[in-house]
């Protein structure tokens, strides 16, 4: 599993230097769709993550894994959570690198507001 989230943070890690280097007159998702698997992929890792965080109490409730075989097992469950944390906040950091380098490019209404209200009923009345 831990090699398997390494892959996955390297392709995260290169995708994140691929998105800073591309033009900014480029609409990179104008559907909204690679924003949203993004999503959908950090709410998959924080699932993924609080299991491991519940596996881990289990292993603690265990009485055969005691000594050595319950240091290591919860060693393996650190490294694998620590893992997790990495990939979701890589997934994060795509996603916010999409929607910011894409709202650069959506056109203002010119509309504006000079307090959190007034943005709320704008907002709603839209």
């Amino acid at each position: 599993m831990q090699h398997a989230v390494e892959t996955f943070i390297d392709f995260f890690r290169s995708l994140s230097a691929t998105l800073e280097k591309l033009p900014p007159d480029v609409h990179l998702d104008p559907d909204d769709d690679a924003v949203a698997s993004l999503q959908r992929a950090e709410d998959s890792v924080r699932d993924w993550y609080a299991e491991l965080r519940r596996r881990r109490q289990s292993a603690l409730g265990d009485p055969d894994l005691r000594g050595d075989h319950e240091s290591s097992i919860l060693a393996e469950h650190e490294k694998s959570c620590a893992l997790l944390k990495e990939l979701h906040m890589l997934c994060r950091d795509c996603r916010w690198l999409i929607m910011n380098h894409d709202a650069r490019l959506d056109e203002s209404n010119g509309e504006t507001f000079s307090n959190a209200e007034e943005l709320i009923a704008g907002l709603n009345a839209g």
